[in-house]
């Protein structure tokens, strides 16, 4: 399961370079279930780190022009 979230953060990665707005989308949701799933894990530092990705994935979302 961590495989395909981690291959999924590379092609959201490549949709933004591909100037593809729904990239923002797909890395808002796998960072989020990372960020979740660290803090399951009482990993509280990673999760933190996670959530901050989500964060500027919003961010990003709604500054892309």
């Amino acid at each position: 399961m961590k495989w395909i979230l981690v291959f999924s953060v590379l092609i959201a990665d490549w949709m933004i370079i591909e100037k593809m707005r729904e990239g923002f989308w797909l890395w808002i949701f796998v960072d989020g279930f990372f960020s979740i799933n660290n803090f399951i894990k009482k990993d509280f530092a990673q999760s933190v780190v996670f959530a901050f990705y989500a964060f500027m994935g919003i961010y990003g979302l709604f500054c892309w022009h």
